[in-house]
């Protein structure tokens, strides 16, 4: 689950999030990807709990979709 917290006010958005249930052995070979279309907006790599935490510039979340 992810959920997020505005940095400032025109800038910056954080998303936070969990994967619960995610064997030890797998978290070097993940990460969280937040895509658009075909683009990649934002990436975070999985933390040993199982939690992520990216920063992701809000303009590029309001362009539209390719698809």
């Amino acid at each position: 689950m992810a959920t997020s917290s505005e940095k400032s006010a025109g800038g910056v958005l954080i998303l936070n999030g969990t994967l619960p249930k995610i064997k030890s052995e797998n978290l070097d070979r993940l990460a969280a990807y937040l895509v658009q279309g075909d683009k990649v907006i934002g990436k975070a790599p999985i933390g040993s709990d199982g939690k992520f935490q990216m920063a992701v510039n809000r303009s590029a979340l309001t362009g539209k979709s390719n698809l």
